[in-house]
């Protein structure tokens, strides 16, 4: 039998609804990545940052268990969600303010994140198999790339060759950063 006294906590409900409600998009994101990324949705800050934080939690712990590691585990739990608000907010800024310096436009920076957020979730299912398979970041990072591109084209009606340049080159830097971690880490060893 379903309870139905009232709650204690209405404004709470309400945001449990609204993640519930935003975790089905989610999903129907994930069966057609670059169909739903040509129709954002208009979330709250706080809905954005709680299913960030969940999602990134989710990944870092996974990546940490393939192959199990404590300290990647632990590392998963701490480190990763806070780097996935910090790269997410850090990519966010660097599009926001190449719009206003560039194209002279100012777009809602909370629709660039959202745009950002959505083009990193299929990163964070490729970071689970990093530990076994390094270079499959990469592979989720370019997925990502592709969604950043065909979120610029249709969401802030960037040129599509223009847009090509500004995610390659994120892409670019973000390879360079990966080879050399990779190198490093092999001759710390």
């Amino acid at each position: 039998m379903k309870d139905v006294t009232p709650s204690k906590n209405p404004q709470l409900d309400g945001l449990f609804l609204e993640l519930r409600e935003n975790l089905f998009f989610i999903f129907q994101f994930l069966k057609n990545p670059v169909l739903e990324i040509t129709r954002l949705p208009d979330w709250k800050w706080i809905n954005l940052f709680i299913l960030l934080f969940g999602i990134s939690l989710a990944s870092g712990i996974g990546a940490g268990f393939l192959p199990p590691n404590p300290y990647r585990i632990l590392s998963g739990m701490i480190l990763f969600p806070f780097m996935a608000l910090v790269m997410n907010g850090l990519t966010s800024f660097f599009i926001y303010y190449f719009f206003q310096v560039f194209k002279g436009v100012t777009h809602s920076f909370r629709k660039i994140f959202t745009l950002v957020f959505f083009a990193n979730i299929p990163f964070y299912l490729f970071e689970i198999g990093s530990g076994l398979l390094p270079p499959i970041t990469l592979i989720g990072f370019a997925f990502t790339a592709f969604i950043l591109i065909v979120g610029l084209i249709s969401n802030f009606s960037l040129e599509k060759k223009i847009a090509i340049r500004l995610i390659g080159g994120i892409y670019a830097v973000i390879l360079l950063l990966w080879i050399y971690n990779q190198i490093d880490s092999r001759s710390s060893f």
